[in-house]
């Protein structure tokens, strides 16, 4: 999506798009610090963009995805003391419309299981198609197919050890849920329809609209 500013700080209905899951965030009792993974060049913009705000870290991520959560991993170590069984939850700034409920339920689910991911039903038809003319091979059936979301949460224990076994091993994957499967069971709190990720320009018009519905 084009624009002068980095993607998290689009205005959206009245301010940065970050700042609307970080307002989510912090209106919650059990969040006790949230850590902000930023391009290295950008977290001075990111800081004074988003302005000050209780236990909020902007700190520089790394390479990849995968990268930055460990980053982030690390930082809280250093800088808040955790018992093993606490919680961290990892979400993308681009899932601006979060609600209050949906972080409420993912944590409450992940304090009984120990690792779940947001999700929501596959409900268009999937296809298989070759790579070049792109004439559809087949039908995916979608029963039990899901579609993944953030927030993702996890035992902090559970998470440290399954990335130092990415890292141990030169594993990438493209989300934290995936990436602890190995090690645990990764269990689906029903997500919502709504906290889709805005990667396009009408992504944002539907955001604005459905963020001025909930005024």
């Amino acid at each position: 999506m084009a624009a002068s500013l980095p993607k998290p700080l689009i205005e959206l209905a009245g301010k940065p798009l970050l700042c609307h899951s970080l307002d989510v965030l912090s209106g919650l009792e059990s969040v006790i610090a949230t850590v902000v993974m930023c391009p290295a060049e950008q977290v001075e913009q990111f800081t004074r963009t988003c302005g000050e705000r209780k236990k909020l870290h902007f700190i520089a991520g790394g390479a990849s995805r995968q990268h930055s959560v460990r980053l982030g991993i690390q930082h809280i170590s250093s800088s808040l003391v955790l018992d093993e069984n606490d919680l961290i939850l990892v979400h993308d700034a681009a899932r601006c419309l979060l609600s209050k409920e949906l972080a409420r339920r993912c944590i409450t689910d992940a304090e009984a299981v120990g690792a779940v991911t947001a999700a929501v039903p596959v409900v268009d038809t999937l296809v298989g198609a070759s790579a070049e003319e792109r004439i559809i091979e087949n039908t995916v059936p979608r029963d039990g197919l899901w579609a993944v979301q953030t927030p993702q949460v996890f035992k902090f224990s559970l998470l440290c050890r399954a990335h130092e076994k990415a890292a141990e091993e030169g594993k990438e994957y493209t989300d934290d849920a995936t990436l602890v499967m190995p090690l645990h069971p990764v269990h689906i709190t029903p997500g919502e329809p709504s906290n889709f990720k805005v990667t396009a320009p009408d992504d944002l018009i539907l955001a604005r609209s459905l963020l001025e519905s909930r005024i």
